[in-house]
Formats: C-alpha cells, structure tokens, sequence
C-alpha cells in the first residue's frame, strides 16, 4: 500500500508541474482512462492583466513626481535650451539649475521663472538678516578688541603680553573675515557653476543621447505597453527606484537651501569669535568646522551631476535595451557618492543619510 501511495504522489507532482508550465496535465484514472485537466490562460489574457497592473501601479509614482513638479514649477513650464518644454521633475534639471527654488546663492536674485518670486523673498529675508547680525557682530568686534587691548595694557608678564598679542593678531583676521566672507561664498559658489555648466554643455551637446530619466518618465506608458508579457514590471521597478532617487534629491537639496542660508546668515558671529576661539591651541575650531561644512554643501551640487552623467544619463540606451541592468545603476549612486566623499574626505550628510522608510542612521 506504502508503494501505491508512493506512485500517486509522484503522478500528483508531475501534475502540478505541468500545470504550472504547459497550463494543463493529464491524469490517469482506473475507471475512465485518462482525462486532461488544466488552467488555461491565453497569452492575450496575461499580457493584458500585466499591462493593467503596471499600470495601476505606476500612478502613485507618478502622482509623487507631479507633486513635486507643482511645488519645484508652480504650474509654469521651463524651456530647455533645446526648446523642449520641461513639465516634469528630473534629477537633471535639478542639478543643472533648472529650478531657481533650489538656488543657494543669497546675494544675487534669480530671474523671471518659476517660483522665482518665492526665492527672491526666501533670498532677500536670508541677506537682511546676514546684514543685521553683521552690523551686530561688528559691535561685539569692538567689545573683543577693546577687551584684548586693556588685558595688553594690564599684562605684567611677557608670556601674557604674547598670549594677548596672538589673541590681537587672531582679531584682526577675524575682522577681516568678517567683511569678506560673502565674497568667499560667492567665489565658491561662481566656482560651482562653472563645474555645472562645463558638465551641462557637454550633456547639451550630445545629441545622440537621451538621458535614462527622460526616457523613463516621458515614456513609462508606452514602454509598458510594448513589452512583453511580465516584463511589463521590468519598467514598472524601474520608474518606481527612479521616482524614490528623485524624492530623495529633492528632499536633500530643499535642506541644503536651508542649511546654506543659515550657516550665511550665522557666519559674522562665526568670524567675531575667531579670536576667542583660537586661545589655547591656536586653532579655530569653530571657523573651521563651518568652513568645511559650507564648502561641502556648495560643492556637492557638481559631485553630484558628474555623478549623474556617469550612471544615468548614459546609461539611456541601456535602459531602452534592459531595463533591469538600469535599476543596477540608480543603486549605484549611493555608492558611488559613498566613494567619492572617502576619497575627497567630505563629511556630511548624503544621498544615504536619506531614508525615505524607516529611521536614518
């Protein structure tokens, strides 16, 4: 009895088998021979259910990206310099200065475009408070200095006359800083641009290229209407890991507007404690670490593109050919930004930090 049983399993199995590859299986049976049972599912059918699925799914994604238009573009439309019009959120368009709401340069108004008169407000608030706690820390420039000045007069040793000289010394740099640190910034972020428009001319000149993000979300419904059965999904993932790298760039460089206008407008008290901040050992710290800290965030924006234009747009006829190798590169981007700032030593947060579920590090 135990061998019989034994068979039936193993014709069971092989049933089940062909059912899951073929659709149907034929079953042998004592009294009425053999009978075909199966689940057909017409190719017709299962292309269509794959089609409607993909589809279904890809409106939260897109919702997600024509959130994010309306609040980069404020229901206005940006003219590429092709002449195209830019009516959805890109990455590129983002780190090629597409969008002036994401424009950290707080001495110079952008021009007539989209949210543009909201960044010039964010901007002129931003500089009338950098001028205020300047002209406030200049007067604690004075209090230092005569500070510094009546312990000189006071001192009776040489060692304090030097410590007090240094501190003097230490002073004036941070009085010059003090007046010059908004042309240091500007520099910097002149520097910046000039990175971004180098890699941008080069990304315009290339005509025979189109960028995997344009593709993908200008053609997310007709690429899933061509492909083949469920592979549909294929597209689906990959305009699902493009929106949730667009989400995360957005979020990043909306904070990076913040922090810049900050870290601008607590510079002058910053430059006024330079002198204190150098007693002991030598160094100002504080200076220092803000130094770092808004160098990093001027500068990450050109990283950032070079990065882009490596992993992403050339990788557009990649993603017309195997959409799967292309969501290998949007994951590269983590990595490759992990990469870059060990190398440089740029501290900071990055695209990593970013988490979107769940807690960050």
């Amino acid at each position: 009895m135990h061998y019989v049983l034994q068979l039936k399993l193993q014709a069971l199995k092989s049933g089940f088998n062909q059912i899951f590859n073929n659709g149907q299986a034929t079953v042998n049976s004592s009294q009425s021979g053999s009978k075909t049972i199966g689940i057909n599912i017409p190719p017709s059918q299962e292309s269509t259910l794959a089609n409607l699925l993909a589809k279904v799914i890809s409106l939260v994604p897109m919702l997600l990206n024509k959130l994010m238009t309306l609040v980069a573009l404020d229901n206005e439309d940006v003219i590429n310099d092709d002449g195209q019009t830019l009516s959805i959120f890109t990455i590129e368009g983002l780190l090629t200065n597409k969008y002036p709401l994401f424009d950290i340069d707080i001495f110079t108004d952008v021009e007539e475009g989209p949210r543009s008169g909201f960044a010039n407000n964010i901007k002129k608030q931003a500089a009338v408070w950098y001028i205020a706690i300047r002209n406030l820390a200049i007067v604690g420039c004075v209090i230092v200095a005569v500070y510094i000045g009546i312990r000189l007069a006071v001192a009776t040793t040489g060692e304090s006359k030097a410590e007090y000289k240094k501190m003097l010394t230490s002073w004036f740099i941070g009085l010059i800083l003090l007046f010059c640190m908004h042309y240091i910034v500007i520099i910097m972020i002149r520097v910046s641009d000039i990175f971004i428009n180098f890699i941008r001319t080069a990304i315009e000149t290339d005509t025979n290229t189109t960028g995997m993000e344009t593709f993908v979300l200008t053609n997310v419904f007709k690429n899933i209407n061509n492909a083949d059965g469920w592979n549909k999904l294929f597209y689906l993932v990959l305009y699902c890991v493009m929106t949730y790298y667009e989400i995360k760039f957005f979020i990043m460089y909306l904070f990076r507007v913040f922090k810049v206008f900050i870290m601008m407008v607590i510079s002058p008290l910053v430059c006024m404690t330079y002198s204190i901040d150098t007693v002991g050992d030598g160094r100002a710290q504080a200076f220092n670490n803000w130094f770092r800290r808004i160098m990093m965030e001027i500068f990450v924006q050109p990283i950032h593109l070079l990065i882009y234009v490596i992993f992403i747009y050339s990788a557009g006829e990649i993603a017309k050919q195997v959409p799967l190798i292309a969501i290998f590169f949007l994951v590269a981007l983590d990595n490759a930004e992990k990469i870059i700032r060990s190398a440089l030593k740029i501290q900071g947060e990055g695209l990593r930090d970013i988490k979107l579920f769940g807690k960050g590090k």
